[in-house]
């Protein structure tokens, strides 16, 4: 089973199981994040146990719960719209669906498949399932990226990454669809939210706002229900 490290003191590390159990292993030189594979040795189920209790309360302290703590956020828009918030290691801690289409798309896709990876393999298998379920069909076809960090650099650096990881999606299944990746700041994050949808799409609207000659005719709340093709 593939278990993820979580924190690190000094001979032994905490990792944490896809079933969301904690154990205390040997540092074999972990960093945390890394993915490893541990089998718990033990031949008393009460030891085995006690042992992970020890290593939450005393070994981990703070640090399990520093590890689903969302710091920073990604969006992907087609017309399916889905917004991962990851952790302090750029993993993914928790993904939805941000309207209907988005939350088909993360049935197909699982959500048990994209908890705890790093976000560039969670963004290019969602972007594998839109290819395979057609949505990316067509010339014009587009794949909208958003990021967002306390530390702008680091979301822009993000977006960067990202890009190529949909760019290679693309030259892997010899599509021609575009990528358009940008950085934003959290209170962007905010305003989307409270209006239901992703901070690309809301970056979408706008600029289609800012490029009308009459701005004041564009319905925003119809727009931002369109899909990303249509806009």
């Amino acid at each position: 089973m593939k278990k993820t490290v979580v924190e690190i003191r000094g001979k032994y590390a905490a990792v944490l199981s896809e079933n969301g159990c904690i154990e205390r292993i040997r540092n074999e030189n972990y960093v945390i994040g890394q993915e490893v594979d541990s089998e718990m040795k033990t031949n008393n189920k009460k030891i085995a146990v006690l042992a992970a209790a020890a290593c939450l309360a005393l070994i981990l302290g703070i640090g399990a719960s520093a590890y689903y703590i969302p710091v920073s956020y990604v969006s992907v828009d087609v017309n399916p719209s889905l917004e991962y918030k990851l952790n302090s290691f750029e993993r993914v801690i928790s993904v939805k669906g941000v309207n209907d289409d988005g939350t088909q798309l993360l049935e197909a896709i699982g959500k048990d498949s994209i908890i705890n990876k790093p976000v560039d393999e969670a963004v290019t298998a969602t972007v594998e399932e839109l290819v395979e379920q057609g949505y990316l069909d067509g010339e014009d076809a587009e794949v909208v990226i958003t990021t967002s960090a306390n530390n702008m650099e680091k979301a822009e650096v993000m977006a960067t990454e990202l890009e190529q990881a949909a760019n290679q999606v693309c030259e892997n299944n010899n599509c021609c669809f575009g990528t358009d990746c940008e950085a934003v700041g959290k209170e962007r994050v905010k305003e989307a939210n409270e209006l239901g949808v992703t901070p690309g799409k809301l970056r979408l609207v706008e600029k289609l706002i800012e490029s009308s000659a009459d701005p004041d005719s564009v319905d925003k709340e119809e727009w931002l229900n369109k899909s990303v093709k249509e806009i």
